[in-house]
């Protein structure tokens, strides 16, 4: 017996049911178009962005990112539920604390705080999960034209301090980055 066949709005209408996004996979086998709305990230909700950018913002998280010797020792599927969950509790944070994104240009540096003093190369704490992370919700893609990234500075705690991250952005120019236009600053 054959499974019975779907129309695309029907698979749409199932997956809407089930709060969850169509799968790329399934929308490639039946040729269906993505349907995100102008204006909304992957993640399904709309960047919303400052009517007065600050000068500067600083975001502060109670963890650390894994570095990349962590993140390429594990197999594919706990290295992606890794990035999964840090992912939605970064995303938690920084909804809780009503961030908006920049318009304009951005530089980005961390201060990670650990708890011990080894030597440790910049590119192994480079910042793909955090950018992945932060992407839609301070900036509106992770790529060059968008974010200049610093590389991270780090401050020993010792073992009985609390390991946490410090981030920093600030706008690099007064434009708009979509449009090229200068930013009005009001006020």
């Amino acid at each position: 017996m054959t499974a019975p066949r779907w129309t695309p709005n029907q698979v749409r209408e199932h997956y809407r049911r089930l709060g969850r996004p169509v799968p790329g996979r399934v929308e490639k086998e039946l040729g269906m178009k993505n349907k995100r709305p102008a204006g909304q990230t992957q993640a399904g909700h709309e960047i919303r962005f400052y009517d007065i950018e600050p000068g500067e913002l600083v975001i502060k998280l109670p963890f650390t990112y894994q570095s990349r010797n962590i993140d390429d020792a594990m197999n594919v599927f706990a290295r992606n539920n890794s990035r999964k969950a840090y992912r939605a509790l970064v995303q938690h944070y920084l909804q809780s604390q009503g961030v908006r994104a920049f318009r304009s240009r951005v530089t980005l540096q961390a201060i990670l705080y650990v708890r011990y003093n080894r030597n440790r190369d910049d590119d192994d704490w480079s910042y793909k999960n955090l950018a992945d992370a932060l992407k839609g919700w301070v900036f509106v893609d992770d790529c060059q034209k968008y974010v200049r990234m610093l590389p991270p500075e780090f401050v020993v705690v010792g073992r009985e301090g609390k390991e946490k991250t410090v981030v920093m952005m600030k706008p690099i120019k007064n434009e708009d980055v979509k449009t090229g236009w200068p930013l009005i600053k009001l006020g």
